[in-house]
């Protein structure tokens, strides 16, 4: 059974198949004027096909598909129309036409008339009689006939009855009665008149071989493009074949061949968007031409395409288009070259394969190529690419069959030639195609011959030596050496991207994962990668996806590069450069690290305007390649742009692996893919083949993108993959070689998702990385073992460098996995190296490993607390036993570390304890299980126990007690650890009650006056809780007290820095009196005898950087807290030593600074905007209080803060912590309080607001609002009483006031909140020195409001009012009043110092009122003159109240004078 299909639309595919069907459809028939007795009525038609007409009743060919039945047969009958003279027939016959059709084959129909009614009785009646004839030649001119009207025979001769036509009689005078119509179904018979014709003459030239055989070929070929598209696709096999064999059989013929099979290829290109497979299948599967006569195909193409090119100077776009398939041609026919000469054996020979002359023509043709790439990366830049792509992968198939020094000289001129225009971005473009390309090629590895090579003595020479071996891969690298610091950043990401996917490949290819030897030498190719990267450390402007790109390719190569290999290079690289290798390795493990979701967006969303302009540049390219023709499909600009936003728009950090397309049909934008390091799976692969095959090719599947939720998940490959980070999974998925290369058959494209974070392979990358940087600082070291370990003179650098990459593998966040290998590590280097880790020269790193390790022992997880327990047993073991001289230094710095960790408010300190615990157990069973060795380095001289005989009796006593020695100290060191925990523990009890909070860590930094760096540390602990809490002025004065003892350290010490003021912490008086303290630490510190190694500690952490560093942080908190006037000061002590250092830059940022903090103190002064705190005294009574019971502090407290608010924070504080509100009673007065008549039961809290307080000559100096409230320490409030025990009374007379002045311990701003209260005075005023005091108050408060630069009308107004608007029993007017009427009861002086104060009262209302008129607008002048009458009013009053006493005092003054 055979179903043919009829598509509404021809079918776009060439005629592979044999089909020759042809379908018959009978239509209708008109026998009414039929003669003779027979009334054909019931008719039916009967069908053969005859191969000649010699007998009529001949049984026909079996060329009928039978009905029903799964076989041919020789005739077919029509179904019977019932009484119809003229029936119409619905019969669909399909006849398989013979192959070999001629003139002499028909189709005979014989009508029947069929009886339907029974016979008479006797006679027997024939079922059907003969009606008529109809005879239908199928060919006419060699076509077959689609539609016919035939005539109807009444009778045909028995013997050829179509030649014999005088023989034949018709019905009703030969009309057409009888119509047919057919469907040819055909692959070998056409119904196209030009294909008919040029198979015609193709037909017609293989019939008539003679001279005029060139002219027909000629014309048969010219014809071919006459023929319709669709056609000319159906039959493209036939036609291409035709046109080779023309072109190769007549030079002359040659060119215009050419030109109609370019004609061919574009029309099938214009007509069917599949052109490029059915070109590209046509040459792989049907294409076999080799030559015709000497003329071989490869050859005439080649010169034929040279010549196209050069002549077609306005259409040449269009021939370059195919240039993919002519390459293609050119070899397919070179293979076959070989295949007919039997030289395809592996073992044959390359050299002389082919003629010089084609050698040279193919060495022009991709000079002409090239140039022609050149010029399309001005206009048809996605030509251009596709030229570059099909020159690459033609080269890739060159070398199965040619000689690789050929196929090498030909891809250097292309370099070259392309690398005429540095500047050219396009060209660049260009070039990491085409490298891409032939890194996609399957024997990409074979040609560049993977042998491990040493590394030349000079490395200068490594780009040349590798050359000589590796010429592809050192070609490229070569590229990306001259393009990673270009300034094109795209440049930069496609050069290292180009790279990055040839890594990938590798590491998904079986071939080459399944034994680490073979790994080693492929990875060794890429080796000159290291020195580039190493050469462009700083140089690299990449974002983070992209820098993550580029160091996948560095960590690749270290994991899989022969670990002798780069000891070679290590030993032959010179410091500078292997300081950046550091450093790299350094970028790399802060670039991989685990930092979560929201972190790793925001990263991956840097620099996306690069990506975004690539994406816009390649959709444009395709956008206007594509055209706009009826045939073309067409989308919309935005369109396309959605359409490729899932692929590449974003980067996803899923991609494992993404091969970039290498077909010529492509021209997709390819992407950086993903920056995972894949782990290949075990694979049972067999070992390479030696040798690519000739038609292997290279990789050809379109590009595949797969995400890691598609890959098999496989936990036990690596090491990386067996657990995660902190907090998060660690299984995930790798992909071995074997998935991959299913994946790559089968040409998968995976949508990827828009920066999709995938929390299990970032972490398992993130292990990955950090496996291979550990495993590579291993190599390193035992590379430098020896240097390192004698401490060698110049290895100090590179000492450095790695202590610093160990701390920062403890810094960052590591997985849990990969912790205990660190902790292995560690613990080998410090038994291999404890002279590097303990000498002087690392304290500082030494102390920050101390405080990581103590991190790792503070945490919930058993397993990383226990490897951080014994890894600090070991230290102090190992500096105990092998640097002695410097274990005391050691035990300062785990006490500094520890201090820093509680500083750190901690959540708990129990697993610490657990550790410590652990650590005195450790020490106890060393102690019994100790016994010195000859290997002991005790034992040996010159080990640093020699040369420090008195530090051993220190330490220990004589060599036989070291054990008892070393028990002795850790014991004092854990001791003092827990005594740390103690505080830390009280503290937190106080949790809530800050003032206390910072007493306590006050108190700690205090008792370390014998340990600079322990009291440094507290005091940065105590700043960062001050910062925590906002008290921006006291964080300050916390760095200001350690940059004074820094000084005053430096002083003593003897250490000359340039611009470090000689006079010490006295320098800092100017900014805070209280820095003098740190004069008396630094004295007790003197007084003690230091150990050596304890003075290395304060040595390495007390510099003059750290002293930098602290008025650095000083003057950013005092700008916080709006101390602008300190901030000035501070930099009168730090510029100097700028100047010193010759820091120029830093010298004008600073003076920059000051710029703004003098115009900061400009407008602050200005608007009067500044709040500097508010001050508070609190007294505390009752046995609940303990320490604190009958003691009173000075609270400052932060800007504007209410008497009630801090009343109610006490008032909230204490009650929780006593118990309820009952608990606790606020004493509302500020008398003093008698303690004796308190409820014992109850705790008292008395809160009174204070204010600082100035005596004349302080008032005199501190003129602004800062002075005023800066460097404080003297305080004043008052209470009101009167003579009966009253507080207030109506009666200014008998209003007495009583001034108590407090003197607290340090200066305001202090390293703490509150100040305890050391000394108090009480002032009694009479009521007429209360009078006089309010007076000169008022008058002080009108005076700075009118000499103000800036008035405010706002405070002017009101204050005015208050003064000269008359009042009831109160303000001046009754003052004056109540006290100059009876002026004789008071004494003489204080009448008139009230007098000359009242006086002075209305001068200063004068001036304010003068004030107030320039200031208003004409719609206050009302209110101005009300002012004004006031003023009068209470002038005339006030002198008229003291008239009697002026003339009294007058008369007095004048006898007095008399007398004298």
């Amino acid at each position: 059974m055979e179903v043919q299909e009829f598509p509404s639309k021809p079918r776009l595919a060439p005629n592979l198949s044999y089909v020759n069907n042809m379908y018959l459809y009978l239509e209708n028939l008109n026998l009414s004027n039929r003669p003779g007795a027979l009334a054909a009525r019931n008719i039916a038609v009967e069908v053969r096909l005859l191969e000649n007409d010699l007998d009529l009743n001949a049984p026909g060919l079996n060329v009928f598909y039978g009905k029903g039945r799964n076989e041919f047969v020789n005739k077919y009958t029509s179904t019977v129309t019932y009484h119809s003279k003229a029936p119409q027939f619905y019969d669909e016959i399909k006849i398989a036409l013979p192959p070999n059709l001629n003139a002499d084959h028909h189709l005979l129909f014989i009508f029947y008339h069929i009886n339907v009614q029974p016979g008479k009785r006797g006679q027997q009646q024939q079922m059907q009689q003969n009606a008529g004839y109809a005879v239908w030649p199928i060919l006419q001119n060699d076509r077959i006939i689609t539609k016919e009207n035939l005539p109807v025979a009444f009778q045909l001769p028995e013997t050829e009855y179509i030649s014999n036509e005088a023989a034949i009689k018709y019905i009703d005078s030969k009309k057409p009665l009888f119509q047919v119509r057919t469907k040819l179904v055909s692959t070998i018979y056409s119904q196209d008149a030009p294909l008919y014709n040029v198979m015609k003459r193709i037909k017609d030239v293989k019939e008539n071989a003679d001279a005029r055989a060139t002219d027909l070929h000629a014309k048969a070929v010219l014809a071919i493009p006459k023929v319709h598209p669709i056609r000319i696709v159906q039959y493209l096999p036939v036609l291409l074949n035709y046109i080779f064999r023309v072109m190769c059989s007549n030079e002359a013929s040659g060119k215009k061949s050419f030109e109609v099979l370019h004609d061919v290829l574009q029309s099938v290109h214009d007509e069917t968007s599949d052109a490029a497979n059915l070109f590209g299948s046509y040459v792989d599967n049907i294409l076999d031409l080799v030559n015709v006569g000497d003329k071989y195909l490869h050859q005439v193409i080649c010169k034929q395409y040279m010549l196209a090119i050069r002549d077609s100077e306005k259409d040449s776009e269009i021939i370059l288009k195919f240039c993919w398939f002519f390459l293609r041609i050119i070899f397919k026919s070179m293979v076959l070259k070989l295949a007919s000469e039997k030289q395809l054996s592996p073992v044959a020979t390359r050299k002389n394969r082919y003629q010089d002359d084609f050698v040279k023509d193919l060495k022009g043709l991709v000079v002409i190529l090239t140039w022609e790439i050149h010029q399309r990366s001005r206009s048809a830049l996605t030509l251009g690419k596709d030229m570059t792509k099909a020159l690459a992968n033609f080269f890739c198939d060159l070398f199965a069959i040619m000689d690789p020094g050929i196929v090498f000289s030909m891809i250097d001129r292309y370099i070259r030639e392309i690398s005429g225009m540095e500047d050219d971005l396009t060209l660049v473009e260009y070039k990491f195609e085409f490298f891409k390309t032939l890194g996609d090629y399957e024997h990409f590895v074979f040609v560049n011959l993977p042998i491990q090579i040493p590394v030349p003595s000079s490395l200068s020479d490594t780009n040349s030596h590798w050359r000589r071996h590796h010429f592809i891969t050192s070609l490229l690298l070569e590229q990306v050496n001259h393009y990673t610091s270009h300034t094109a950043k795209a440049i930069q990401i496609k050069s290292m991207a180009s790279i990055r996917k040839l890594f990938v490949s590798h590491d998904f290819d079986h071939r080459y994962v399944s034994d680490q030897t073979v790994q080693q030498n492929v990875s060794s190719l890429y080796f000159p990668l290291l020195l580039i990267m190493v050469d462009h450390p700083v140089k690299l402007d990449f974002v983070f996806r992209e820098n993550r790109d580029y160091l996948i390719c560095f960590l690749f190569l270290l994991k899989n590069v022969s670990p002798s290999l780069l000891a070679q290079w290590w030993s032959k690289e010179t410091k500078s450069r292997l300081y950046n290798f550091f450093e790299i390795l350094y970028t790399c493990i802060n670039t991989f690290e685990f930092i979560g979701r929201k972190q790793w967006l925001q990263k991956m969303e840097e620099g996306s305007e690069v990506e975004s302009s690539d994406q816009t540049k390649a959709m444009l390219e395709s956008f206007y390649s594509e055209g706009f023709g009826p045939k073309r499909s067409y989308r919309s600009f935005r369109e396309q742009r959605n359409l490729r936003q899932s692929s590449m728009n974003a980067f996803d950090p899923n991609v494992v692996a993404n091969s970039s397309p290498s077909s010529s049909s492509s021209s997709s934008a390819s992407s950086s893919g993903s920056s995972a390091i894949p782990v290949p799976g075990p694979s049972a692969s067999p070992a390479p083949s030696p040798a690519p095959s000739p038609l292997a090719g290279r990789f050809r599947s379109e590009s595949i993108d797969i995400t890691a939720a598609d890959l098999p998940h496989d936990t036990s490959s690596s090491s990386s993959s067996a657990g995660a980070p902190k907090g998060h999974p660690g299984s995930g998925g790798t992909l071995n070689g074997s998935e991959f290369r299913r994946f790559k058959k089968q040409g998968a494209r995976i949508p990827q998702p828009a920066m999709e974070f995938n929390e299990v392979q970032e972490s398992q990358l993130s292990v990955e990385v950090n496996l291979i940087i550990l495993d590579t600082l291993e190599n390193f070291l035992q590379t430098f073992h020896g240097s390192i370990q004698s401490a060698k003179k110049g290895t100090e650098g590179l000492t450095q460098k790695i202590m610093l990459l160990i701390l920062h593998f403890m810094k960052s966040n590591q997985s849990y996995v990969f912790l205990p290998h660190l902790f292995n590590s560690l613990r080998s280097f410090v038994v291999k190296f404890p002279r590097t880790l303990f000498g002087n020269s690392n304290a500082e790193a030494l102390g920050e490993l101390c405080y990581l390790i103590l991190q790792h022992c503070n945490v919930e997880d058993l397993t990383n607390r226990s490897n951080a327990g014994a890894l600090l047993f070991l230290l102090m073991r190992e500096n105990y036993f092998q640097m002695p001289s410097t274990f005391h230094r050691l035990t300062v710095l785990i006490t500094i570390a520890l201090s820093k960790l509680v500083g750190s408010k901690m959540e708990t300190e129990v697993y610490v304890r657990r550790v410590l615990t652990t650590l005195s157990r450790l020490t106890q069973l060393h102690a019994v299980n100790w016994k010195p060795t000859p290997q002991s380095p005790s034992r040996s001289p010159g080990n640093g126990r020699s040369s420090s005989s008195s530090t051993l009796e220190v330490l220990g006593g004589s060599e036989g007690e070291d054990s008892k020695g070393f028990v002795v100290h850790v014991t004092r060191l854990i001791e003092r650890l827990n005594t740390i925990l103690c505080n830390s523990a009280r503290a937190s009890k106080f949790e809530g009650d800050n003032e206390m909070t910072i007493d306590l860590i006050h108190r700690i930094a205090k008792g370390y006056t014998n340990a600079p760096s322990l009291r440094v540390t507290w005091l940065e602990n105590l700043a960062d809780f001050h910062v925590q809490k906002k008290n921006y002025a006291e964080a300050a004065m916390c760095h200001i007290h350690i940059a004074a003892m820094v000084t005053q350290f430096l002083v003593d010490s003897g250490s000359k820095v340039r611009g470090v003021p000689q006079e010490g912490c006295k320098a800092f008086a100017i900014v805070s009196p209280n820095s003098l303290e740190e004069l008396a630490i630094s004295e007790a510190q003197s007084s003690i005898a230091t150990d050596e190694s304890v003075a290395s500690v304060d040595q390495s952490t007390i510099t003059a950087e750290k002293l930098i560093l602290h008025i650095t942080l000083a003057l950013e908190e005092l700008k916080k807290a709006d101390l602008y006037e300190a901030s000035n000061l501070l930099y009168k002590l730090l510029l100097p030593i700028y100047e010193a250092k010759r820091e120029y830059e830093k010298l004008l940022q600073s003076h920059e600074d000051l710029r703004q903090i003098f115009e900061e103190v400009q407008r602050t002064i200005k608007q009067q905007s500044r709040m500097l705190g508010s001050y508070y005294r609190v007294g505390f009574y009752g046995a609940k209080f303990e320490d604190l019971a009958g003691k009173e502090f000075i609270y400052k407290e932060p800007k504007i803060t209410t008497l009630w608010e801090i009343k109610e924070r006490l008032k909230t504080l204490y009650e929780d912590r006593f118990g309820g509100p009952s608990s606790l009673e606020i004493i509302s007065s500020s008398k003093p309080v008698d303690v004796a008549s308190l409820d014992t039961r109850l705790a008292y809290i008395q809160i009174t607001s204070v204010d600082p307080y100035f005596d004349d000559s302080d008032r005199d100096e501190r003129v602004t609002y800062f002075e005023q409230h800066y460097n404080i320490n003297r305080f004043v409030f008052e209470t009101p009483f009167t003579i009966d025990g009253r507080t207030q009374t109506d009666d200014i007379a008998e209003q007495y006031k009583r001034k108590t002045i407090i003197t607290v311990e340090h200066f305001f701003p202090y390293l703490t909140t509150r100040l305890p209260v050391v000394s108090r005075q009480e002032i009694e005023l009479t009521p007429l020195l209360n009078a006089i005091e309010a007076i000169n108050s008022r008058i002080v408060v009108i005076h700075n409001e009118t000499i103000c630069d800036d008035p405010n009308l706002k405070k002017l107004q009101p204050l005015l009012q208050g003064s000269v608007r008359l009042q009831v029993n109160a303000g001046p007017v009754a003052i004056c009043r109540t006290f100059f009427e009876h002026y004789e009861k008071y004494p003489l002086e204080q009448m008139e110092e009230l007098r000359k104060g009242l006086n002075g009262f209305l001068e200063a209302c004068r001036q304010g009122l003068k004030l107030h008129e320039s200031l208003i607008s004409h719609d206050m002048l009302q209110f101005h003159q009300e002012l004004m009458q006031g003023y009068r009013e209470v002038k005339t009053q006030m002198r008229d109240a003291m008239r009697a006493f002026t003339l009294q005092n007058k008369k007095e003054k004048k006898s007095k004078r008399k007398h004298h």
